[in-house]
């Protein structure tokens, strides 16, 4: 049920919380119905968010790490061992 959408619950109290609704087809009595479960993923949501919010921050901090490696490996002699020249790199073909 609205899978691709947030869905929301409310309490008796007005406020408004993340739910999960599944929705599973029984048999009582020969007659067909649904049982329908509803979820709180208040939690969930926020362990979600975060994660995004971890992984922006590592993304920045990889990014930051990666310029100040390519400044110094410019300005320094000791490049040569960790970043050899392109011209002594090879391609590797399979067979």
């Amino acid at each position: 049920m609205g899978a691709g959408r947030d869905l929301y619950g409310v309490r008796k109290d007005g406020s408004e919380f993340p739910v999960e609704i599944g929705l599973n087809p029984i048999e009582v009595d020969d007659r067909a119905m649904v049982l329908a479960s509803i979820v709180d993923i208040t939690d969930r949501k926020q362990k979600e968010e975060q994660i995004r919010t971890d992984l922006k921050e590592k993304d920045a901090l990889i990014r930051e790490i990666h310029h100040r490696v390519k400044i110094t490996c410019k300005s320094s002699t000791a490049c040569s061992i960790c970043c050899p020249p392109r011209s002594m790199i090879r391609r590797c073909s399979t067979p």
